[in-house]
């Protein structure tokens, strides 16, 4: 549990990568992995999919910052889903939508384009 959650904290394992004989760069598969290596990416997987089938939303108690832990888990996806899938040239898109930033207050929420 320690290490699911320090995942969330401190961001998913980065995968480390291999230099091919002809020069070209590739992520490690799995299978080639060390043991501790496994483990991390057993656990970060763990931990996206706590997050993503909202299993940690019980544990809030009246006070928290639900804002913050929401953020939180919002920059763990992304960051899996950084190091696991990365942008190629013909991947990259420029968006012109604006970003939204919710907050609770006295039981509403608010949107504001930040």
């Amino acid at each position: 549990m320690r290490m699911i959650l320090n995942s969330v904290q401190n961001g998913p394992l980065v995968l480390p990568t291999i230099v091919e004989e002809d020069g070209a760069t590739r992520t490690k598969r799995y299978e080639e992995l060390s043991v501790a290596e496994k483990l991390q990416a057993d656990c970060d997987l763990k931990a996206t999919n706590i997050i993503l089938q909202g299993v940690a939303t019980p544990i809030f108690s009246q006070g928290d910052d639900l804002i913050s832990y929401l953020n939180k888990e919002m920059d763990f996806l992304i960051a899996i889903a950084s190091s696991r899938f990365p942008s190629t040239n013909n991947q990259i898109r420029t968006s012109s939508n604006l970003r939204n930033q919710a907050t609770i207050q006295d039981d509403r929420v608010t949107v504001q384009q930040v």
